[in-house]
């Protein structure tokens, strides 16, 4: 309750002061889905496969399962970013994406002087106060890569839009190519039925 008082003499109009009131009430109106409060959040290993031996051309290959935490207070997460490291050539690596069962990032590729690939959230993910969510961290190898070559990865840096994290470096999985190469199969139905009874 605000309470104003006007002088009998004051140049103030009854058209100005509601003018003024509406512009006081609403400056106090917050937006309940934006954060106020500084946000954080912390990164942090469900899990990763041992060493993989894949297709010089594999894609989708999980590296390891991450899980986003937020702190006390509400959190906007914009992007996560993943390094490669190990003998490869980073140039082998199409790039790296996460993805979950309500989420799938767009994949982002890896920088060849940082080897590193920062996959935005769009739009930004919103944590709830102690919200946790797990995400596969998952890369594509080029069609022409390199056989015989290692590539390490990492999550190593997460960006909180209203705040902090901490939790990284978060080590993932390694990958080794092989000489082995995905193909497409495509299957032709001639119309006839040969199963028997």
């Amino acid at each position: 309750i605000i309470k104003v008082d006007v002088p009998a003499a004051s140049s103030v109009r009854r058209g100005h002061l509601g003018l003024m009131l509406y512009r006081l009430a609403d400056a106090d109106v917050v937006d309940p889905t934006t954060p106020t409060a500084p946000g954080y959040a912390e990164v942090s290993l469900v899990s990763a496969p041992a060493t993989q031996s894949v297709p010089y051309n594999a894609n989708g290959v999980k590296v390891g399962t991450i899980k986003l935490t937020a702190g006390q207070n509400a959190t906007t997460v914009s992007s996560v970013t993943v390094t490669r490291s190990g003998l490869g050539n980073v140039g082998d690596l199409q790039g790296a994406r996460l993805a979950n069962s309500n989420t799938v990032t767009d994949v982002k590729s890896f920088s060849s002087s940082s080897q590193t690939a920062t996959i935005k959230f769009a739009p930004s993910l919103k944590l709830a106060a102690g919200e946790s969510v797990n995400f596969d961290v998952m890369v594509a190898l080029d069609a022409n890569a390199t056989v015989n070559s290692q590539h390490k990865f990492a999550v190593t840096s997460v960006n909180v839009s209203n705040g902090t994290a901490s939790g990284s470096p978060v080590n993932l999985s390694e990958i080794n190519t092989t000489s082995y190469k995905v193909a497409n199969v495509t299957l032709a139905f001639d119309g006839t039925n040969t199963l028997q009874s």
